[in-house]
C-alpha cells in the first residue's frame, strides 16, 4: 500500500498554466466561472505560486473546474482526496474524481483509476481493469507505461490478455465518447 501511496502522490498534474504576476487576472477569471482559470488558480494555492500554499484553498477551485469538466482538475481533486490534502482523506471521493478525468481521456487520470483499481484503494480490487486502464495511459504517458510494465509482472497471461481486450473496449468508449462531445 505505501508503494501506491508514493505512485498516487507524484502523478497529480504540476503544469504550471500562468506565472505569478498574471494571478489577480487568473483569479478574476475564476470567479467569474472559467473552468481553466478554475484550474489554473487551484495549481496556484497548491504550489504557492504568487499566494501561499493554501492546499484547502485548492480543493475549492479544483472542485469548481472538476465540476464543469476539466479533466487535470478532476484527477488533481482526485489526488488531494486520495492523500488527505486540504480535504480529508477519502479514497472513495479520489475512486470517484479519478475515474471521471480517465473516461475523458486524460492520461494521469487514467493512470490514477487503474492504480486505484489494481490495488482496490476505494474500490473493489480488479487487477484486470486496473491493468486496462494502465493499458490506455500509457498510450500517452511514459511514466504510466513504466508503471503498466512493473504491474504486468505480476499477472498471468491470460490476465494480461484479458486487460488487453478490456482496454480496447476502454479507448473505444473514450474515442466515441469524444466524438460524440464535437456534435
Amino acid at each position: 500500500m505505501r508503494i501506491l501511496t508514493i505512485i498516487l502522490s507524484l502523478v497529480c498534474a504540476n503544469t504550471f498554466g500562468i506565472t505569478p504576476g498574471e494571478f489577480a487576472k487568473t483569479k478574476e477569471k475564476a470567479e467569474k466561472g472559467d473552468a481553466v482559470a478554475q484550474y489554473n488558480l487551484g495549481l496556484c494555492y497548491a504550489n504557492g505560486i504568487g499566494v501561499p500554499k493554501d492546499k484547502v484553498e485548492a480543493s475549492l477551485w479544483y472542485r469548481k473546474s472538476a465540476e464543469q469538466g476539466h479533466d487535470l482538475a478532476q484527477n488533481n481533486l482526485g489526488a488531494l482526496y486520495f492523500n488527505g490534502d486540504g480535504v480529508p482523506r477519502d479514497p472513495i471521493n479520489a475512486n470517484f474524481w479519478y475515474r471521471k478525468s480517465a473516461e475523458q481521456g486524460c492520461a494521469l487520470g487514467q493512470l490514477n483509476y487503474g492504480l486505484i483499481k489494481a490495488f482496490g484503494e476505494g474500490v473493489a480490487r480488479d487487477p484486470i481493469e486496473g491493468h486496462a486502464w494502465l493499458i490506455v495511459s500509457s498510450a500517452n504517458n511514459t511514466e504510466a507505461k513504466e508503471i503498466k510494465d512493473k504491474f504486468e509482472g505480476t499477472l498471468t497471461a491470460k490476465e494480461i490478455q484479458s486487460a488487453q481486450s478490456k482496454a480496447g473496449e476502454i479507448q473505444a468508449e473514450i474515442e466515441a465518447r469524444k466524438k460524440a462531445e464535437k456534435k
